[in-house]
């Protein structure tokens, strides 16, 4: 299955890769459209009545819409995609084109600025089976590999295109460089650096077998502006990211997308895989914080960056149609509480553990639901566990989940046994990929 599943690893670096730029004006391609995710009221799901289910029954219903999730996510291992992203990794381990070297182009020395250029690596590579290696012809609009499709393959029949439009926001660094030593002062020499980086907000890569898209990436960005941070000697100033968009689309059906904004007080981050007009899976992570309130401050005191722990975090991941898992998580409160917790307790003691359990119970706050039923499946519950020894003991906190019954069962108990069907299911998932 490792094999089977590089492609995520290219597919990740790639999307990464977008985020350096070049100079386009076509604005009318930079927009992606990803939608929203389902608009659950989470409050209502929470305080929703236990299902009469037993646990054993439980454990069949959540069973069999596993083995759905699974069966649907199967039919990514025929992905024409999979096939050609796996062969293009076998011809880079061969041999991989320096389209990283951040001189070429001219540049004159290894900054921020040129490394993050794409400019700098524009051209198109192409696979030369004899040689087992790449040809490089010059372009000035796109990064580009040409390659087989497959070991099968007899021509380059495959093509992986990189194109990147800049946006009107830079980031700028300014730091001391180490050039030298003074032989005679003993001491190092450092001149003060200046690198503005072009920030993109737009790129796309499109795979194409045959002539044919089989794959798109879209990545999107918006900025905002912000005032000079003073961190050991060195400063950022300009832009910082506050929307963000990922678009993953297949020809055969498959639609990944996430979408990050954090431009008001309740900064999100959502997303979503389907497979033609199914949703697979799902998710909302949801903070009440200002992220620009933070930049702001953070001009005054770079500290002021870390002060996360005074958000509210809500959100949930559904399954397919019907079960989801929800959460609500009191960041502030939590905080304060493990403050005073840590301050008349010994954390090596079993009263520590248990006021720790007590303020998670209180303050982060988890549930497996069934939205077609409107019924809570299950609550989530801490408990201190106990190891002991000759001479001590060692504490540590357990998740247990608690049913409608009031059966509460160790969660790590709960799933190791009565899921044959599952596991099976997937064994049968890890083989299609593994071929």
């Amino acid at each position: 299955m490792v094999k089977r599943l590089r492609f995520i690893i290219p597919l990740a670096l790639i999307a990464g890769f977008f985020l350096y730029g070049c100079n386009k004006k076509d604005k009318d391609q930079n927009q992606i459209e990803v939608g929203s995710v389902s608009d659950l009221d989470l409050e209502k799901i929470m305080n929703s009545p236990y299902s009469e289910l037993k646990p054993e029954e439980q454990k069949v219903k959540l069973e069999n819409q596993s083995i759905d999730f699974l069966n649907e996510l199967k039919a990514a291992s025929s992905l024409q995609a999979i096939d050609a992203f796996e062969y293009l990794v076998e011809l880079l381990d061969i041999s991989a084109p320096q389209i990283d070297d951040p001189y070429k182009g001219g540049g004159a020395k290894n900054t921020a600025s040129s490394i993050f250029d794409l400019t700098n690596i524009y051209a198109v590579y192409t696979w030369d089976a004899s040689k087992k290696d790449w040809t490089e012809t010059s372009s000035d609009s796109e990064l580009k590999l040409v390659f087989p499709s497959g070991s099968k393959s007899t021509s380059n029949n495959a093509s992986l295109s990189l194109k990147v439009t800049n946006s009107n926001s830079t980031i700028t660094l300014e730091y001391d460089d180490y050039v030298g030593w003074n032989p005679t002062t003993y001491q190092s020499i450092y001149e003060r650096r200046e690198d503005i980086i072009k920030l993109p907000n737009f790129a796309a890569g499109i795979l194409s077998v045959d002539g044919k898209e089989i794959a798109k990436i879209e990545v999107s960005m918006e900025y905002n502006n912000m005032s000079a941070i003073e961190m050991d000697g060195e400063t950022v100033s300009g832009s910082y990211p506050v929307k963000s968009k990922l678009l993953i689309t297949t020809s055969e059906g498959f639609v990944y997308w996430y979408s990050v904004d954090g431009t008001g007080n309740d900064s999100r981050v959502e997303l979503q895989l389907s497979k033609g007009n199914k949703i697979l899976t799902e998710a909302l992570f949801a903070m009440d914080i200002d992220f620009k309130k933070i930049i702001d401050e953070a001009t005054d005191n770079v500290e002021n960056l870390l002060e996360l722990d005074k958000a509210n975090v809500n959100g949930y991941i559904k399954l397919m149609e019907d079960l989801v898992i929800v959460y609500q998580i009191d960041v502030a409160n939590l905080a304060n509480e493990i403050d005073r917790i840590e301050s008349q307790y010994n954390s090596n003691t079993k009263q520590y553990y248990d006021q720790i359990t007590i303020a998670l119970a209180e303050y982060c706050k988890v549930i497996l639901a069934s939205i077609k039923d409107n019924h809570k499946i299950a609550d989530l519950t801490y408990t201190t566990k106990e190891d002991c020894g000759w001479w001590s003991c060692d504490y540590y906190i357990s998740p247990f989940i608690k049913f409608g019954d009031g059966t509460e069962v160790e969660a790590e108990a709960y799933f190791s046994d009565g899921f044959s069907k599952l596991e099976s299911t997937w064994k049968d998932f890890v083989k299609a990929f593994d071929r």
